[in-house]
């Protein structure tokens, strides 16, 4: 009967140890679950949040491209105008070689009533026709544009300012002014401290 006693101890004590192996177990289970779930939770709110922020981009992009194509059209329809009324202008543009998607950057870095000037200047120089076939990048194209534009507005280009806008205009310096008060001034100061 001890044997049978013993044995029952015995399986008593294996039943208690794997209760405690099985809870403490079960609890880094548990443990370890509740980790996996709050990681995959922060993991797809990251990957919500990364969506949204992809479709903002996605959304600023589709309207810019809108606003861009709306000027173009704009810009289409003034050198269309300019065309039907300068007969040179329309010859200008039948012989000249420059590339087909001008007009969108003309309509991102200019007005559409200076279109046809930047073209003009486009056409007529060579300078301007050599680096623009050069140039192979969009942001070189628009480079070169803003230049044309900036040449076209001052009335320049790359032959330089016009003589009317290098006119030397004296600035306006109150010391030089053409009273005598900063004389006198300057002499009754002198006067006054024995200079």
């Amino acid at each position: 009967m001890s044997n049978g006693r013993q044995e029952l101890y015995d399986l008593a004590e294996n039943v208690d140890t794997e209760k405690v192996e099985q809870e403490s177990l079960s609890k880094q289970d548990i443990s370890e679950a509740i980790d996996g779930y709050f990681e995959k939770q922060k993991k797809s709110q990251e990957e919500s949040e990364l969506a949204e922020k992809q479709r903002k981009i996605e959304e600023q992009q589709q309207r810019e491209q809108h606003e861009l194509s709306e000027i173009s059209q704009v810009v289409k329809k003034s050198l269309q105008e300019q065309i039907s009324k300068d007969k040179d202008f329309a010859a200008l543009v039948e012989k000249s070689d420059l590339p087909s998607g001008l007009i969108d950057y003309i309509a991102e870095i200019g007005e559409p009533e200076e279109a046809h000037l930047i073209i003009k200047e486009l056409a007529n120089n060579e300078e301007y026709k050599q680096k623009l076939k050069n140039t192979q990048t969009e942001m070189g194209v628009k480079k070169l544009l803003k230049k044309v534009r900036a040449a076209v507005l001052v009335g320049g280009g790359p032959r330089g300012m016009p003589e009317m806008i290098k006119k030397d205009i004296p600035q306006y310096n109150y010391n030089n002014s053409s009273s005598d008060y900063d004389k006198n001034y300057y002499s009754d100061l002198g006067m006054r401290h024995g200079i």
